[in-house]
């Protein structure tokens, strides 16, 4: 009776300690890392009540509301900083549960628990909970639809599928929907998965639910429409299938084998090494899979392989629809978890069970070394916490702050106290890139509205910049402008950031 009580208690012990192990890292990082762009923009979206993220989230954020609405209630608790980022780690930590029942039905207890604590300490997963954006909900809802597809449709040997699971998977689908369209494309994979491994019967329950949760869907594709209209309305550049699958490859990579989650602009030597031992190891495991393809592959592996595969495809095709900016890494978290457990579990079947404890440590090493890169000098893009600290001690009345771009102005209001009034202060989410990035042209109606919202009368400001205007031509009429008008009189570098007071010239 003990010896049973021990064994129920020791998975209960090993997820919790992976879940400790993440909050360990990720607490610390959500109190004190300043917030970038995008999360401002979140903040902006919820602050001001359900009423208000429901009109505005479509408009604004030109994404699946759901998210937003929810961060709005939780919001109501308390409008921190802090506070919105428990909402993702919360999301987190259920994640990891979910993994870790996902993982058992492939591995047994120690390989699942190991596998569950890479898991958990991944850096784009770390990434993800501190961040006051979707992504930690999608990797949780991402698991949840594959927990409730392999118990109500894989698992269902004889084609019959339970009505209330049918249902509850219904349910899910439509949350997911709601709230992050890629998830689309994992139920699509699932799907795949059915008809691949031939579980006829269960592919056509499938179906038939998705139907369902498209009809309940369908009062959103009038906004998806308009959503895609609108994100194909700036400037595009040419897309090409070779670049498609260099930037699936990247993705691959990052989640296989992390180095720098948002890579350098010069390749890193440890990411160079990644690149080419991943290639290597590549080769030979494929090479093995095919030879050993008997022992290794089953149902499981094939199911969850198809939906890795199916997910990729439909971000090649996004791609070539919309662009890279909308296949950026952060936008791949539906493929996360199904992809970190499809590589596991070959490696699993391939390696012996004494080699586990050396992977461990060379991935405790490379998550390391990642975080580090993740956040240097323990700051998100703009530093906004350092740069309003240095505006507010070093300003006085009547300098207005001029904030380039206009997107970025969403930023600074949650970090700065001072005395100056921060433009712009409107039109926060009107501007697209209107010629190729890094050219004179690219920001050119925007940048003449940031020039009109400077007031004439004063004799100083403060300008803010991003990392455009340092290596690019993107600023180059508001450089002309500045150089026209204005002496520099203190210049200050941060994280992608950088500031300067201008007088202007009599």
């Amino acid at each position: 009776m003990n010896d049973e009580r021990v064994q129920n208690r020791s998975p209960l012990l090993g997820v919790s300690a992976a879940m400790l192990a993440h909050l360990m890292i990720a607490v610390p990082l959500a109190y004190f890392l300043n917030i970038w762009v995008d999360e401002a923009s979140t903040l902006y979206t919820t602050e001001r009540g359900l009423v208000f993220a429901f009109q505005n989230a479509l408009a604004d954020e030109k994404q699946a509301p759901l998210y937003f609405w929810m961060l709005s209630v939780w919001r109501e608790l308390s409008g921190s900083i802090f506070f919105a980022r428990v909402f993702s780690i919360i999301c987190s930590l259920a994640a990891i549960r979910l993994f870790y029942a996902l993982a058992r039905r492939f591995f047994d207890e120690r390989p699942a628990f190991f596998v569950t604590l890479l898991f958990a300490l991944h850096p784009f997963f770390i990434w993800a909970s501190v961040e006051i954006r979707v992504y930690s909900l999608v990797i949780c809802l991402s698991l949840i639809l594959l927990n409730l597809w392999f118990s109500t449709y894989f698992d269902s040997t004889d084609g019959r599928i339970q009505r209330s699971s049918n249902l509850i998977f219904l349910a899910v689908a439509v949350v997911s929907l709601y709230t992050n369209y890629y998830l689309g494309f994992l139920l699509a994979g699932l799907f795949g998965s059915l008809v691949i491994t031939r579980m006829w019967r269960a592919a056509a329950a499938y179906f038939f639910n998705m139907i369902a949760a498209g009809i309940v869907f369908a009062p959103l594709i009038w906004a998806v429409v308009s959503q895609f209209a609108a994100n194909t309305v700036a400037f595009q550049t040419e897309r090409s299938l070779v670049v498609g699958l260099q930037l699936l490859w990247n993705t691959f990579l990052t989640f296989a084998m992390p180095t720098e989650i948002y890579p350098l602009e010069q390749i890193s030597t440890v990411s160079l090494i990644r690149v080419w031992f991943v290639r290597i190891a590549a080769v030979i495991l494929i090479a093995l899979v095919i030879r050993k393809r008997r022992e290794i592959l089953d149902g499981k592996l094939v199911a969850i392989g198809i939906t890795a595969a199916t997910i990729g495809a439909f971000f090649l095709v996004a791609y070539l629809l919309l662009g890279e900016v909308y296949v950026a890494i952060r936008h791949a978290a539906v493929l996360f978890a199904p992809l970190v457990l499809m590589l596991a579990v070959v490696l699993n079947r391939l390696l012996p069970a004494k080699a586990w404890p050396l992977i461990l440590l060379i991935y405790l090493a490379l998550f390391s070394y990642s975080l580090t890169m993740l956040y240097p000098n323990l700051a998100k893009r703009g530093d906004w916490a350092r740069v309003g600290a240095f505006l507010e001690q070093n300003e006085r009345p009547n300098q207005p702050i001029v904030v380039f771009t206009t997107f970025d102005a969403l930023a600074l209001p949650y970090h700065y106290r001072g005395v100056n009034r921060i433009f712009p202060d409107e039109r926060y989410f009107d501007w697209e890139i209107e010629a190729p990035a890094g050219t004179s042209e690219a920001w050119r109606r925007q940048t003449e509205f940031i020039l009109s919202e400077i007031p004439s009368e004063a004799g100083e400001i403060w300008l803010l910049t991003n990392e455009k205007c340092d290596v690019r031509e993107s600023c180059r009429p508001l450089e002309n402008f500045i150089e026209q008008n204005y002496t520099i009189e203190h210049e200050k570098s941060f994280y992608l950031e950088k500031a300067r007071l201008l007088r202007k010239k009599k």
